[in-house]
């Protein structure tokens, strides 16, 4: 059931990214990136955490999701934080 929902989610994130006509700005990217999150955690509760690889996995995931998202942030919000290292130059 988890991993059929997992499927679910990430079909639906799938298609939205599909309909991307703003490129990576706006609107759209932040529905992406909305939906991104809720994917992700139903693919964390996919895991078995009752079997050690399992977990191990699960943990693994969920680092390297708190990553791609705190870049995605990153990326989009460092020039209006000044609390945040300068955005380097990047395309």
């Amino acid at each position: 059931m988890r991993q059929e929902k997992a499927g679910r989610t990430g079909r639906a994130l799938a298609l939205l990214r599909l309909r991307d006509r703003d490129g990576a700005h706006g609107d759209h990217a932040r529905a992406v990136q909305h939906t991104t999150a809720i994917d992700e955690m139903a693919r964390r509760y996919a895991f078995d955490y009752d079997d050690r690889q399992g977990a191990r996995a699960a943990l693994a995931h969920r680092d390297t999701v708190m990553v791609e998202s705190t870049l995605w942030w990153f990326r989009r919000c460092s020039a209006r934080c000044p609390s945040l290292p300068a955005r380097p130059n990047t395309p």
